[in-house]
């Protein structure tokens, strides 16, 4: 990725937060760690259907004149026109391989395959009565846990962690695939009767959320290769309880397209792969790729987007100087 222009800031504190969460210097000194060995996204607004912009290779922590403490970075943004495009780097997925290999794949192994469900929420947009509802009716078939964001803003949403395990991929990849001929009919009944309970409790939170606040939904499956697992991520954002469950009824194809994807693919390997789900065309649409070497390959449609928000966070940074 071409470097377009230099860009630093502070992206955490130990200030108390409009969640009244406050992060410890003790973590905000962790992740400073993790930013120095590892490197890390520079994304808009914590969304993952947007491309990364940039990339953070260097933090720090430093006090402030009011006592806290912040998370200090420096990174760079990228020029939009250099972000490959997936046409070029999937010339044409390979249906055919993907959907043998979906065949060859057996029940007792789908565990790994659909490892959780994201359910992302602000939480001015719920009442969290109704979010604890939601946890309740899944906690005695599903683990279901809060996990929140290290490099937490002043937005930064709320986010339930769906463990899905067996119950749910022995559904998706048996009841909506071949895979179901061959699966117990034991095992079947009670994966559909675990999944339904599933598909309501998320439809019954889209429909409690209020007005210009719906949840946004992340399925993450992890597709096994012979020396690494590739993360195949779908999201929605849907403002239906329809829709909802259209989403999470398409699980099993998100991981066959991915999968096609990956193996159709012309370049470095894939790190991570990113679908959003369109209500329109009742399917997933491919949004972009991370490659093992930090490349991102975005849809052609993202260019503009991609233009527009790169030169304003560049301008803004430029003005605030």
């Amino acid at each position: 990725m071409e470097k377009y222009v230099d860009h630093e800031g502070v992206i955490s504190s130990t200030h108390l937060d409009r969640q009244m969460e406050r992060i410890t210097k003790a973590a905000l000194e962790d992740g400073a760690r993790q930013i120095n060995e590892h490197g890390l996204w520079t994304t808009v607004h914590h969304d993952p259907t947007i491309p990364p912009i940039g990339r953070c290779e260097k933090a720090e922590v430093r006090p402030r004149a009011d006592g806290e403490y912040e998370l200090f970075v420096r990174g760079c943004l990228w020029k939009p026109e250099s972000y490959p495009t997936t046409d070029e780097f999937i010339p044409e997925p390979r249906w055919d391989e993907a959907k043998a290999l979906a065949r060859k794949l057996q029940p007792e192994n789908a565990g790994a395959q659909v490892p959780a469900l994201l359910v992302e929420y602000d939480p001015h947009g719920h009442d969290q009565a109704d979010v604890n509802e939601l946890v309740d009716s899944l906690k005695t078939t599903f683990q279901v846990r809060t996990e929140t964001l290290m490099m937490k803003s002043v937005e930064a949403p709320a986010i339930l962690l769906i463990g899905l395990g067996v119950p749910f991929t022995f559904f998706a990849k048996g009841y909506f695939t071949e895979l179901g001929k061959i699966a117990a009919r034991g095992t079947a009944k009670k994966a559909q009767e675990a999944y339904h309970s599933l598909r309501q409790a998320i439809s019954g939170l889209v429909v409690r959320s209020k007005p210009n606040h719906p949840p946004m939904l992340g399925l993450r499956i992890e597709l096994p290769l012979a020396d690494k697992s590739v993360l195949i991520e779908g999201y929605a954002r849907p403002q239906s309880e329809n829709e909802a469950a259209e989403a999470l009824d398409h699980a099993a194809e998100l991981w066959a397209y991915g999968t096609a994807c990956v193996l159709g693919a012309k370049g470095p390997g894939i790190e991570r792969i990113v679908f959003l789900w369109d209500p329109e065309a009742h399917g997933w649409s491919l949004q972009y790729i991370v490659t093992e070497d930090h490349t991102v390959v975005v849809h052609p449609n993202l260019k503009p987007l991609l233009t527009e928000i790169i030169h304003k966070v560049a301008g803004d940074r430029a003005a605030k100087k």
